[in-house]
């Protein structure tokens, strides 16, 4: 996992996601984080420049956020899946 962070702390986003594949669950499978956290960050790439913002004394980090509400209810929200610093 700290190498994992390291990485994208490096702006090295893709080879966390190649460090995943191997351990991506079968597609049947109901419950896969692995799965979930692989197509989180491949959705992500362009977002994903923690090199950039650490340069630039930018907090980075992620947890619990709160989102606009979904149509016809109130908030969501939606926990990420890894890194905080």
């Amino acid at each position: 996992m700290e190498t994992q962070k390291d990485r994208l702390k490096r702006g090295q986003a893709q080879y966390v996601l190649e460090a995943l594949e191997p351990y991506r669950e079968d597609r049947r499978v109901k419950e896969a984080p692995v799965r979930a956290c692989h197509r989180y960050l491949s959705g992500r790439l362009n977002q994903l420049h923690y090199d950039e913002a650490l340069r630039q004394d930018l907090p980075i980090g992620s947890g619990e956020i709160k989102r606009a509400p979904a149509p016809g209810g109130g908030p969501t929200t939606q926990n990420t899946c890894w890194l905080y610093d």
